[in-house]
C-alpha cells in the first residue's frame, strides 16, 4: 500500500481542510516528518490508520474524540485517503462520530460514523465500491490483507510499539505470520489430517466390533484367537455342516421312498372304494328312474294337445283385441258427447263476463288519465327527496365543522400556552451554556497543567534515575581502573621475567667466539642465569584476565557515553521548580475533580435543552398544523352554509309542482302501483275472457268432428269380429276340441312347451347312461373285495410323518451350513476392510501427530512452516543488524523446547558476540532494541513483498525510536534506511534527531499555530 494524497479537515491539531500530496516526493524514498511536540506529526500516521481502518494509529484514541478542538461549530471532520495497491488506486472517505449543530434551532446533535470506498479508472472516473461501515470494513480487508493490529507492528508503528513484533511471545507472532505467510492452508492440512485420523479410527473400531459381532453369532464369543485361527475356525466348521447335511440328505431320500410306496398302496384302495360307491349309487339312480317313467309318459301326451292347440291361439287373440278395440271406441264417444255439454256451459259464462267487462270502460279510461299524471310527477318527486336528502346531510356538515373549529380553537390555545413555557425554559438553559463554556476552559486549563506537571516528575525521577546509574556505573569504572592498572603491573612483571628465562635459555648455547643470535657479538663477559621459574600458563592467565578487565571496562564506558547522550537530548529541566509544583499535584487533582464534578452537573441540566428543544419544535409543529387544519374548517364550513342556502330554494319550487299528499315517496308509490295494477288486471281479464271464447269455438267444432268418426269406428269392428268368431268355431272342430274351454285348458306357452319336452329329453339321456355305468361297475367289481383304509391309512400317515421329520432335518443342517458360508463370507469381508482401515489408519494417524506437535520438537505442521518462514526473516535481518552492531548483535530464533503445554518455536533471542551468549531480546537496551527492530521490520517487509503476491507492504511509517541510538549507531540505521530505496519503499520517519534531518533531504514539516496545523513538503528536487 503507497498513500498517494491525505486530505484531514478538522481531524485533531488541524482545524481546516489540510491536504498532503505523497506524489511531491517524486523519486524521493524517504522522508522526514518534522516539527515541535504536539504539532500534529503523529496525527498524519492517525489520519491514515482512521482512513483505511476506522481506527487510529494509536491503540487507545477512540475514534469518536478525533474531532478538532480548533474546528468550527459546523465544520465536519473527515479524513480522505487516495492510494494505490497493486496497480490499483483506490479513494476512501470517513466521517466519525461527531457532535455538530442543528439544522434549525440550537442544541448539537449526533453524526454516525460514515463511509464511501471507491475505485479510480484510468479515466479517472470513481466507480463506488461500498457505502456502509459493515461493507467497507470487508471490502478493505480483502484489499489490504492485515488486520489494523499487524498493520501497526508492520507499517506503520506509532511510539511505545514499534519494539512489540520484536518482543511478542509466539502466540502473537503466530497470528501476525500466519496472514502474510499465507499458512492457513497447512493449518487445513493438520485439520484435515486430524479430521481423516479420527474418521479412520471409527472405522476401524466399527469393523472391529463387526469382526466381534459376526464371531460372536458364528461361535457364541469373541476368543482370543488371531484373525488367521478364526478363519481356520471357519474352515473347520463348514467341513462338520458338510458331513451332516449328506447324511441328513441319504436319511431324507429313504423317506422319501417309503412315503411314496405306501401313497401309492393307499391312492389305489381309495380308487376301489369310490368304485363299490359308484356302484351302490347308481343302482340307486336306476331304481328311482324307473319309478318315474309313467309320469314321463303323461308330460309327452300333454305335449302334443298343446302343439295341437298352438295355432289356434292367434285367432283366439284376434277375437279379443277386436272386443277391446269396440269397446274402447264406444266409451271414447260417449266421454266426447259429455265433453261437448261442458263447453256450451263454459261458453255461455264467458259471453256474461265479456258483457261485465264492457260496462266498465269509463273507469280504466280514468285510471290511464291519472297514471300519466303521475308519471309527469315522479321525476320532480325524485328531485324532491334527493335535494331533502342532501339538505339534512349539509346541516350535520355545518353543525360537525362548527364543533371541530371551537375543539381546535382550544386545543391551539393549549399547544400555544406549552411552546411559551419550553421558550422560557430554554432561554433559561442558554445562560447555563456559557457558564459550562467558561468552566470547560478553565478544566483543559487544569488538566494541561496536570499532564505537564506529570510530565515533568517523570522526566525528573528519569533523570534521577539516570544520573544514580552514571554514578555507579562511574564507581564501578574507577574500580575497574584500578584493577586494570595493578593487572597490568603483573603482566608487565611476569613479561619481563619472562624475558630472563628466554635469555637465560639462550646463554646455555653461547659459546665463547660464537655470534649471539640475539645481538650478534662474539663477546659474553655476562651470561644470563636460568632460574627455572617461569611459568607459561600463569602468563596466558594474566593475559586472559587483563583482557577481561579491558572488556569489562569498555561495556561501562559504552554504557557511561550513552547514559550522557541520553541526558544530554533533553531539555534542561529547571529541578527546584519541579519540586515546588510537586508540592501541589494534589491540590490540582483536587480542584480539576471539583470542576468536573461542577461540568457533570452543568452537563445533567444542559442534557434536557435537547429534549426541550426537540419539544419546543414538536409544539410548533402542532401549532402550524392546527393553525391550517382551522383554516381548512372555516373555508370548509363557510362552502357547506353556501350549498345549503341553494339547495333550499331548490326544494321549495320542487315542492309546489307535487301535491303535498304525494310528496312521500312511498305513498306516492303505493297509489301509482294501484292503478297500475287495477288497470293491468282489467286488460289482463279483457285479454283471457277473448281468448278463451275463441278457444271454445274451435274445440267445439273439433269434438264434434271427433265424436262421429269414433261412432264410424266402433260399427267397422262389431262387424270384422263376428266374421272372425264364426272362422274360429269351425277351426276348433277341425283340431278336436269340442269347445273353447277344452281349447284354452290345452295351451302352453312357448316356455312351458320348451321346459318340458327338454325334462322329457334329459329323462331319456339319464335313464341310458345309469343303465350303462351300472353294467360296467358291475362287471368291474365282480371278483374284487373291499380294503381296509384304516390300516392303509395309518402306515401311509407314519411314512408321511418320518419324511417330514427328515426334511426338517436336512433343512436345520441346510439352514446351519448356509448361515455359517454367510458369516464366514462377511467375516473374509469385513477382515479385509479391517485390515485395509487399519493400515490406512496407522499412515494417516502417525502424519495427523506428527503434524499436530505430537513430535520431538512438540512443534505443529503449521508452526514449522512459520518458523521456516521466521527463519527467512532473520537471516535477512541480520544482515543490517549486523551492520548497526558493529557486528556485535544478530538474532536468532529460540529452538528450546517451552515447558510444559506453552506454545514455542517463534521466540526470539539475540547472540551477543561480546559476551558469546544469547539472551532473550527484551533484555536488549532502548538503542538496540530500536536497531533490532528496524532491522526485523525492514526485512519483514521485504521477505513478505516478494513471496507474497496478495499483501503489498512497499510502505512504512516509523514513528520515533532514534533518539535512543548513539551517533554511530545513528549513523548505520539512516544508511539501512536509505538502502531500502533500492526495492522502492517509501519509508515515513518522525523524529526529532537533527542528524536525520541532515541526512535526509526531503522533509515534511508541521507547523503549530493557535489556528491548527499546517503541513508542508521542503527539501525536494
Amino acid at each position: 500500500m503507497r498513500p498517494l494524497k491525505l486530505t484531514m479537515t478538522a481531524f485533531l491539531a488541524y482545524k481546516e481542510r489540510e491536504e498532503i500530496d505523497f506524489t511531491k516526493l517524486g523519486h524521493e524514498r524517504i522522508f522526514v516528518i518534522s516539527g515541535k511536540t504536539g504539532a500534529g506529526k503523529s496525527t498524519i500516521f492517525d489520519a491514515i490508520s482512521f482512513a483505511l481502518f476506522g481506527s487510529a494509529n494509536l491503540s487507545d484514541r477512540d475514534s469518536s474524540t478525533l474531532r478538532s478542538d480548533f474546528a468550527e461549530a459546523d465544520q465536519l471532520t473527515s479524513v480522505e485517503l487516495t492510494f494505490k495497491i497493486r496497480n490499483k488506486i483506490y479513494f476512501i472517505k470517513r466521517n466519525p462520530k461527531q457532535e455538530v449543530p442543528k439544522a434549525r434551532g440550537t442544541g448539537m446533535r449526533s453524526i454516525g460514523h460514515k463511509v464511501e470506498l471507491y475505485e479510480l479508472a484510468e479515466n479517472e472516473e470513481m466507480k463506488l465500491l461500498a457505502s456502509s461501515v459493515q461493507e467497507v470494513e470487508a471490502q478493505m480487508k480483502e484489499i489490504i490483507q492485515l488486520s489494523v493490529d499487524q498493520f501497526r507492528q508492520i507499517l506503520m508503528i506509532p511510539q511505545g510499539e514499534f519494539r512489540e513484533l520484536l518482543v511478542s511471545d509466539s502466540k502473537k507472532k503466530e497470528q501476525i505470520l500466519q496472514r502474510l505467510a499465507h499458512t492457513y492452508f497447512y493449518k487445513r492440512v493438520e485439520d484435515r489430517l486430524i479430521e481423516k485420523q479420527k474418521e479412520l479410527e471409527l472405522k476401524a473400531k466399527n469393523e472391529e466390533a463387526e469382526l466381534d459381532k459376526i464371531l460372536e453369532a458364528a461361535f457364541g464369543e469373541r476368543g482370543s484367537e488371531t484373525l488367521d485361527e478364526q478363519q481356520n475356525r471357519f474352515i473347520q466348521r463348514e467341513k462338520e455342516h458338510e458331513k451332516e447335511y449328506s447324511a441328513a440328505e441319504k436319511l431324507l431320500e429313504t423317506a422319501q421312498e417309503e412315503a411314496h410306496l405306501r401313497a401309492q398302496e393307499t391312492a389305489r384302495a381309495e380308487q376301489i372304494l369310490a368304485d363299490f360307491q359308484s356302484f351302490e349309487e347308481i343302482n340307486s339312480q336306476v331304481e328311482r328312474l324307473e319309478g318315474e317313467s309313467k309320469a314321463v309318459a303323461d308330460l309327452s301326451t300333454r305335449l302334443k294337445k298343446a302343439r295341437k292347440a298352438e295355432p289356434l291361439r292367434v285367432m283366439d287373440v284376434r277375437l279379443a283385441e277386436l272386443a277391446a278395440k269396440k269397446e274402447a271406441e264406444r266409451k271414447e264417444a260417449q266421454r266426447m258427447t259429455q265433453d261437448l255439454e261442458r263447453a256450451e256451459s263454459e261458453r255461455e259464462q264467458l259471453l256474461k263476463e265479456q258483457k261485465e267487462l264492457s260496462e266498465m270502460a269509463d273507469r280504466v279510461e280514468k285510471w290511464r288519465h291519472n297514471l300519466f299524471q303521475l308519471e309527469e310527477i315522479e321525476p320532480k318527486l325524485v328531485q324532491l327527496t334527493e335535494k331533502q336528502t342532501g339538505q339534512e346531510v349539509l346541516r350535520n356538515k355545518v353543525a360537525s365543522v362548527t364543533a371541530d373549529f371551537v375543539r381546535l380553537e382550544q386545543n391551539f390555545e393549549h399547544v400555544n400556552q406549552e411552546t411559551e413555557l419550553y421558550t422560557r425554559q430554554l432561554e433559561s438553559l442558554s445562560a447555563l451554556e456559557g457558564a459550562r463554556y467558561q468552566l470547560l476552559t478553565e478544566i483543559n486549563k487544569l488538566e494541561r497543567e496536570v499532564a505537564e506537571l506529570k510530565e515533568n516528575l517523570k522526566r525528573l525521577q528519569k533523570l534521577k534515575t539516570w544520573d544514580a546509574e552514571r554514578k555507579v556505573l562511574q564507581t564501578e569504572l574507577a574500580e575497574i581502573v584500578r584493577l586494570e592498572t595493578e593487572q597490568q603491573e603483573k603482566l608487565d612483571a611476569a613479561l619481563a621475567e619472562e624475558t630472563r628465562e628466554q635469555a637465560a635459555i639462550l646463554a646455555r648455547e653461547l659459546k665463547e667466539g660464537a655470534a649471539c643470535p640475539v645481538c650478534g657479538s662474539t663477546e659474553h663477559p655476562q651470561l644470563a642465569v636460568f632460574h627455572g621459574d617461569g611459568n607459561q600458563e600463569a602468563l596466558e592467565g594474566l593475559e586472559s584476565e587483563l583482557e577481561r578487565i579491558k572488556q569489562e571496562r569498555k561495556i561501562r564506558d559504552e554504557k557511561e557515553r550513552q547514559l550522557v547522550w541520553q541526558i544530554e537530548q533533553w531539555p534542561e529541566l529547571d529541578i527546584q521548580l519541579v519540586e515546588e509544583q510537586k508540592k501541589h499535584v494534589d491540590e490540582l487533582n483536587l480542584q480539576l475533580q471539583k470542576q468536573n464534578v461542577k461540568l457533570a452537573e452543568y452537563e445533567a441540566q444542559l442534557a434536557q435543552k435537547e429534549e426541550l428543544a426537540k419539544n419546543q419544535e414538536m409544539k410548533k409543529q402542532q401549532k402550524d398544523k392546527l393553525t391550517e387544519r382551522m383554516s381548512y374548517l372555516q373555508i370548509e364550513k363557510e362552502q357547506a352554509e353556501r350549498e345549503l342556502f341553494g339547495l333550499e330554494t331548490e326544494i321549495g319550487i320542487l315542492e309546489r309542482a307535487v301535491p303535498e299528499k304525494l310528496r312521500k315517496k312511498d305513498e306516492f308509490l303505493a297509489t301509482k302501483d294501484k292503478i297500475q295494477t287495477a288497470l293491468d288486471q282489467f286488460l289482463r281479464r279483457e285479454k283471457e275472457t277473448n281468448d278463451r271464447l275463441n278457444e271454445q269455438k274451435e274445440q267445439v267444432a273439433a269434438l264434434l268432428a271427433e265424436r262421429k268418426n269414433r261412432e264410424q269406428r266402433a260399427a267397422e269392428l262389431l262387424e270384422e269380429r263376428e266374421v272372425g268368431l264364426q272362422k274360429f268355431e269351425a277351426e276348433l272342430g277341425v283340431r278336436g276340441f269340442p269347445s273353447r274351454d277344452v281349447f284354452m285348458a290345452a295351451l302352453l306357452s312357448e316356455t312351458e312347451q320348451e321346459e318340458l319336452e327338454a325334462r322329457i329329453r334329459r329323462f331319456e339321456q339319464d335313464f341310458l347312461l345309469a343303465k350303462e355305468r351300472q353294467k360296467q361297475l358291475s362287471e368291474k367289481l365282480e371278483h374284487i373285495e373291499k380294503p381296509d383304509m384304516a390300516l392303509l391309512n395309518s402306515a401311509f400317515e407314519a411314512a408321511k410323518q418320518l419324511q417330514a421329520e427328515r426334511e426338517q432335518e436336512l433343512a436345520l443342517k441346510r439352514e446351519e451350513k448356509r448361515r455359517t458360508a454367510e458369516l464366514k463370507r462377511a467375516f473374509e469381508k469385513t477382515r479385509v476392510r479391517f485390515e485395509e482401515i487399519s493400515g490406512d489408519y496407522a499412515d494417516i494417524g502417525l502424519l495427523a501427530d506428527t503434524a499436530h506437535g505430537k513430535n520431538e520438537l512438540r512443534i505443529t505442521f503449521e508452526r514449522y512452516v512459520l518458523a521456516t518462514f521466521l527463519d527467512t526473516i532473520i537471516a535477512r535481518a541480520n544482515t543490517r543488524l549486523l551492520k548497526m552492531t558493529s557486528g556485535r548483535f544478530e538474532l536468532k530464533r529460540k529452538r528450546e523446547r517451552a515447558k510444559g503445554n506453552v506454545q514455542s518455536g517463534l521466540e526470539l533471542e539475540v547472540f551477543d558476540e561480546y559476551t558469546g551468549v544469547s539472551r532473550h531480546v527484551k533484555t536488549l537496551s532502548g538503542g538496540e532494541s530500536f536497531k533490532t527492530s528496524l532491522a526485523l521490520a525492514l526485512a519483514l517487509a521485504e521477505v513478505v513483498q516478494e513471496m507474497a503476491g496478495g499483501i503489498s507492504l512497499d510502505t512504512m511509517f516509523i514513528d520515533e525510536g532514534f533518539g535512543t541510538l548513539d551517533p554511530e549507531s545513528l549513523e548505520m540505521a539512516i544508511e539501512c534506511l536509505i538502502e531500502t530505496q533500492e526495492n522502492g519503499r517509501l519509508v515515513g520517519i518522525i523524529s526529532h534527531v537533527p542528524e536525520l534531518k541532515e541526512r535526509i533531504s526531503a522533509r515534511l514539516e508541521v507547523t503549530a499555530s493557535s489556528d491548527g496545523s499546517k503541513t508542508r513538503f521542503v527539501g525536494l528536487n
